[in-house]
C-alpha cells in the first residue's frame, strides 16, 4: 500500500509540475485562453488515459487472465480504450471551455450557472449513455424470453412508462 501511494503521490507532483511547465509555455505561444485551456487539457487528459490505459491492461490481461475472468482480446480492448478516448476528450474539451466561458463572463454567479450546467450535463448524459454509447460498446439484441417481456411491459404501465424497445447485451466478452 505505501508503494502504491508512493507512485500516487510521485504522478501528482509529476503532473503538476508538467501542469506548470505546460501553463507557462502554452501562454507564451498561444494567447487565445480557450486554445491554451484545450491544449494544456488535452495533453493532461492524455497523459493519464495512457497511465490509466496501462493499469487497465495489466488488470484485465494479467490478473483476471491468471484467474479466468478475462473474455477480452487485445484488439477489442484497444478499440474500447480508442472509442473511451476519443468520446470522453470531445466532451471533456467542450465542458471545460463552456465552464471557462461562464467564469469569464458571469464573475459572481459563476457556481450558480456552472452547477447547472454540470447538473443538466449529467441527466443529459444519463438519458443518452443508453440510446448513444451502450449500441457503441456492445451488441444488443431483442429479449426472446416472452414471458420476461410480458412481465416487464406490465410492470411499466402500471408505472406509465413507454418502452420502446427491450434488448438485451452481452457484457461476457469485456
Amino acid at each position: 500500500i505505501i508503494h502504491i501511494f508512493f507512485v500516487q503521490s510521485l504522478l501528482i507532483f509529476v503532473i503538476l509540475y508538467l501542469y506548470k511547465f505546460l501553463e507557462i509555455n502554452i501562454q507564451s505561444s498561444i494567447p487565445n485562453i480557450y486554445i491554451n485551456t484545450s491544449v494544456i487539457i488535452f495533453i493532461l487528459y492524455t497523459l493519464y488515459q495512457l497511465i490509466s490505459s496501462l493499469y487497465e491492461a495489466y488488470d484485465m490481461f494479467y490478473i483476471e487472465e491468471k484467474y479466468g475472468f478475462n473474455n477480452t482480446t487485445l484488439k477489442l480492448f484497444m478499440k474500447d480504450q480508442l472509442l473511451d478516448y476519443i468520446v470522453t476528450t470531445f466532451f471533456v474539451l467542450l465542458t471545460i471551455n463552456f465552464l471557462l466561458f461562464l467564469y469569464i463572463n458571469l464573475d459572481a454567479t459563476f457556481l450558480i450557472y456552472g452547477g447547472i450546467f454540470i447538473t443538466v450535463l449529467l441527466i443529459l448524459y444519463n438519458i443518452f449513455f443508453v440510446i448513444i454509447f451502450i449500441p457503441l460498446l456492445f451488441k444488443t439484441t431483442p429479449l426472446d424470453n416472452q414471458e420476461l417481456i410480458d412481465d416487464i411491459t406490465l410492470l411499466a404501465d402500471k408505472e406509465s412508462f413507454t418502452i420502446n424497445q427491450i434488448v438485451t447485451i452481452n457484457a461476457s466478452e469485456r
